[in-house]
């Protein structure tokens, strides 16, 4: 578990350090997403290029240089080692967690405060452990279709 510590300048309330971790889940929520980090978004990225312009035009995203998190329906999204697979917490309609796992720390506090600490981002969120030990999290609100020119351009994680 990595503890989060919040800026000095930020609020007290949200200066104590909150210890989020990773706990196996008795039954898996269901595929609705991925998320890939580091090499692993590089290997994804390389995947997609592979993929037919149809199957691209399936599936949304977001990234950054250092991850990629897609949208699909589960049968038409890519499975590669490393990935980590994301469902919607019916708990939490604006989360997207990992399929396999549930936060240590109760679900509807987590979705409060990761709204407000990504605020002004909007909902849904994803948010997910990264192959680092580190809890990566990002918007899903402007995920757009992929595109093949943008994705070989991307520079590798």
């Amino acid at each position: 578990m990595l503890p989060y510590r919040a800026a000095p300048d930020a609020p007290a309330s949200d200066r104590d350090a909150v210890a989020l971790g990773w706990q196996p889940r008795a039954a898996p929520r269901a595929v609705t997403a991925l998320a890939a980090a580091g090499p692993v978004a590089a290997a994804l990225r390389l995947r997609l290029l592979a993929l037919p312009d149809e199957a691209l035009s399936e599936l949304r995203g977001v990234a950054s240089a250092d991850w990629i998190v897609l949208l699909g329906a589960a049968p038409k999204l890519p499975w590669i080692d490393g990935l980590i697979y994301l469902g919607r917490c019916p708990e939490a309609p604006t989360l997207l967690l990992p399929t396999a796992l549930d936060a240590t720390v109760p679900i509807g506090l987590l979705e409060r405060s990761l709204s407000a600490r990504l605020a002004p981002l909007a909902p849904p969120f994803a948010l997910w452990p990264s192959l680092r030990g580190e809890t990566l999290a990002c918007s899903l609100a402007e995920a757009r279709p992929l595109d093949r020119a943008l994705l070989a351009r991307s520079p590798s994680p």
